[in-house]
């Protein structure tokens, strides 16, 4: 409910927004929390932990392949478990400039508890719409540069070689 000059509303659908009383979303999302500024404060979120141990602020990211809330199925190879996406004003809404993609990276196996993962860092090249993977991180430690399937510690591939580095 939306009252007078509220700082933080929640929509019938559920959704909450916070700095802002109307949605304003990046094309095609649809979000369960916004937060909205102008500048300062007043348009971040803050992840603080304050404890005596070696521990940061976590932000979490879980995925099942079960539909129901609360149930567990096993996620596949190559499922994404989590992205950061970054974007950006063109004066007419925002496009996408980067991500960072967390997927799977093998078969997870409930009995010892694996979860084999790499990570996708990924840019839009200047006139694109979309980001392209442009550096992987496997389950094995190999970092392919201009490769998602580095063979090598570091893999580097550009249009005229193919040679794994290091």
């Amino acid at each position: 409910a939306v009252i007078g000059d509220a700082k933080m509303s929640i929509l019938n659908s559920g959704n909450v927004l916070i700095g802002h009383t109307a949605s304003t979303l990046i094309a095609g999302s649809n979000v369960a929390l916004q937060v909205q500024g102008t500048g300062g404060a007043d348009s971040c979120a803050t992840l603080q932990r304050f404890e005596d141990n070696e521990y940061g602020a976590p932000l979490r990211f879980g995925k099942s392949r079960n539909a129901s809330l609360g149930g567990f199925s096993a996620v596949d190879e190559n499922d994404a478990l989590g992205v950061i996406e970054f974007y950006g004003s063109d004066a007419a809404g925002f496009e996408q400039a980067a991500n960072i993609t967390a997927k799977v990276d093998g078969s997870p196996n409930d009995d010892t508890t694996d979860m084999p993962g790499r990570l996708e860092f990924g840019t839009t090249a200047d006139g694109g719409n979309s980001p392209t993977t442009r550096m992987t991180i496997k389950a094995d430690g190999n970092v392919g540069i201009g490769t998602t399937a580095p063979t090598g510690k570091l893999h580097l591939k550009d249009a005229d070689s193919d040679k794994p580095v290091l």
